[in-house]
């Protein structure tokens, strides 16, 4: 059986019986699969070309992968917000839409060329398995194998008839950040997935036994786009705050750069409204407790020249904690 993502959008399949040699994939014929709206059948996902095959796999494999796999490629490091919501989130997509048991993934990985990924390349080891500093305790959220590298699987192919018992290959794009605005975005799956990583990744120490039951978090970014007067800031909203006597309330300046995104998950979790320059620091509402908010700052000039792009930040507000504000800065002096 083999199918693709939500109504047929979305670059992956998943199949029972596949074979990997010389760097292709052979899996058998669809036939009854439910491919969606694909009229044909897939040729190939990521730079992997796949081939159809009425062969069982089991007569000539020289290798056998009993745990379920899933192939990312090509995928990207480096920048949080596609990172997190163009690779992490879709291949959980994927994974549950296969339904997948995530115990037992194997996660292997290809990449977009880059600066930021000649440092994992050089850790990867002769089995294939990669350092992904950070990124690894993500994954491991996920699933409690080692990530392998796709390209060192892919050399050994060259040599060796691997088959899989099950693989998933590519991305769905049903929580894909930048179709949010689809009708098959999937909000639950999402929240779902927000719910794993707060479960799983550690970072959370000091935050549940705060006093701070309501919390204000100012995104406070280190580099380009930065709130220059972030200290008035935060004076002012807790002028706010205790004008309007609300208990047990804090405002607290992350500085994303400097945390674990364990620490970031954790700390949106206890966030009642989240306050921050347009940027990927805002779609950490996605882990964000319902009957919460943000608080959209928009650059000089953000809406002539970049307009529409405020949607991604409002619906993921609206969606997970329930209310987005904007606010633009109009005055050049300002900047």
């Amino acid at each position: 059986m083999s199918r693709s993502g939500p109504h047929g959008f979305g670059a992956y399949f998943e199949v029972e019986g596949a074979i990997l040699h010389h760097q292709q994939v052979f899996a058998r014929s669809p036939g009854e699969a439910r491919l969606g709206a694909y009229s044909r059948k897939l040729k190939a996902v990521g730079r992997l070309p796949v081939r159809y095959t009425d062969k069982k796999s089991s007569c000539f494999c020289d290798r056998v992968e009993d745990d379920p796999a899933l192939f990312i490629a090509p995928y990207m490091m480096g920048h949080y917000g596609h990172t997190m919501f163009d690779g992490i989130a879709t291949a959980y997509a994927a994974i549950m839409e296969a339904q997948m048991s995530m115990a037992n993934l194997t996660f292997y990985m290809d990449f977009l060329p880059g600066p930021a990924i000649k440092e994992i390349i050089a850790s990867t080891d002769d089995q294939g398995r990669m350092n992904l500093g950070m990124w690894g305790e993500v994954f491991g959220a996920f699933s409690s194998h080692p990530i392998f590298n796709l390209r060192t699987l892919l050399e050994q192919s060259s040599h060796q008839v691997i088959c899989f018992k099950q693989l998933v290959m590519g991305q769905s794009m049903t929580i894909d950040h930048i179709r949010t605005g689809e009708k098959w975005f999937n909000w639950t799956m999402l929240r779902d997935m927000g719910d794993v990583l707060h479960q799983h990744l550690p970072g959370g120490e000091g935050l549940q036994d705060s006093d701070c039951t309501y919390r204000i978090t100012v995104v406070d970014r280190q580099g380009a786009r930065q709130i220059v007067n972030v200290g008035e800031l935060s004076d002012a909203l807790k002028q706010v705050l205790h004008d309007e006597g609300v208990q047990h309330s804090c405002v607290v300046l992350a500085a994303m750069e400097d945390t674990s995104i364990g620490q970031q998950v954790h700390l949106m979790r206890q966030t009642r409204i989240l306050v921050g320059v347009d940027g990927s620091g805002l779609l950490n509402s996605a882990f964000m407790p319902r009957c919460g908010g943000c608080v959209h700052i928009k650059p000089y000039l953000q809406e002539s020249t970049e307009a529409g792009k405020e949607n991604e930040f409002m619906r993921f507000c609206q969606n997970i904690p329930g209310q987005w504000r904007s606010w633009s800065n109009d005055d050049v002096n300002r900047v």
